[in-house]
């Protein structure tokens, strides 16, 4: 939901909504811990929660897009048979509404990016960062002043070897069709069209 859609007592609301939310979590976490959100739904957000969080920093993880196609296509059928109270979308429309989806979604956050001082914005390429964890959280740190990163990286060496990254599905067969509606998403974030 995109809360600047909403009529202004709603969106009040919300922004108390998710202040107490992120409020609760950080304090739960501890004081000398960094709130990190990870919801793809907030990169339709990135003004409101500017405005509500002012010392936030952003950091937009990209992937290959048709990784990213069909990762998403597999969490919206499995979505659907867990979670539906209606019968799933037809399989051509779920596509459909995949790929405006998306598209409409990285316009938003790279125009919203945009407007963010570059201190407070960082992007990580999900390659890499599944490459060499340590190297890649090492250069967020420094691009985004974060500090000595040195006390973090022994934990995210054990996390990485107790939770391997998981074997990716072939995206193949949705090769042309994502390079044709996505082709911006390739040259934005440097990746080849093969």
């Amino acid at each position: 939901c995109d809360p600047d859609l909403f009529e202004h007592a709603q969106k009040l609301r919300w922004n108390d909504a998710m202040t107490w939310i992120l409020k609760a979590t950080a304090y739960v976490s501890g004081e000398d811990k960094r709130l990190l959100v990870k919801s793809p739904a907030n990169s339709f957000r990135i003004p409101r929660l500017s405005t509500l969080f002012p010392g936030a920093m952003f950091i937009r993880l990209v992937r290959e897009p048709c990784a990213v196609f069909v990762s998403t296509l597999r969490l919206w059928q499995s979505m659907w048979e867990r979670y539906a109270l209606a019968a799933p979308l037809v399989h051509e429309v779920l596509i459909e509404r995949i790929l405006e989806t998306r598209i409409a979604l990285e316009r938003r956050l790279q125009s919203a990016l945009r407007t963010l001082p570059a201190n407070r914005v960082a992007t990580v390429r999900y390659e890499d960062l599944v490459a060499d964890p340590c190297h890649t959280i090492e250069l967020l740190y420094e691009r985004l002043a974060l500090g000595d990163p040195s006390p973090l990286l022994p934990k995210v060496s054990a996390y990485m070897a107790r939770n391997p990254p998981s074997a990716t599905h072939s995206a193949e067969d949705w090769r042309r069709l994502v390079q044709a509606r996505w082709s911006e998403m390739f040259d934005e974030f440097g990746y080849a069209r093969s």
